[in-house]
């Protein structure tokens, strides 16, 4: 098991089972890279939401990752958009906006069904 997980599981001051020594807790913020849930977190949105975010422009994962496969994002990065206020106004209307389309092609598509179910 290694040291972090270690000190996730044990607190603070982590006594490893198997060899008794006692190690101090590590901080979350040596972790470079975050996942999109961890961002999530960090950024007050859903996972979900990052895939709009994303999508949109408005975050950008480490690396060039594929379509399906999982980002990572820079630590200090997502740090630095939650502390911006306008970024975050963007990053909320967008994920508004998604979901504010969404619905409509949901109900566009709920009235096309019930015209052709009365035809």
């Amino acid at each position: 098991m290694s040291l972090p997980s270690l000190a996730r599981k044990y607190g603070s001051h982590t006594q490893s089972p198997s060899t008794g020594v006692t190690w101090p807790e590590i901080p979350a913020r040596l972790q470079a890279r975050l996942t999109a849930e961890q961002a999530a977190t960090v950024l007050g949105f859903t996972p979900n939401d990052i895939a709009v975010l994303v999508s949109v422009g408005l975050l950008k994962p480490l690396g060039n990752p594929r379509q399906q496969s999982v980002k990572h994002f820079a630590a200090f990065y997502i740090e630095n958009c939650a502390r911006d206020l306008k970024w975050l106004e963007e990053a909320t209307q967008a994920i508004y906006d998604y979901h504010n389309a969404k619905n409509a092609r949901k109900t566009i598509y709920l009235a096309k069904q019930q015209t052709a179910i009365a035809a």
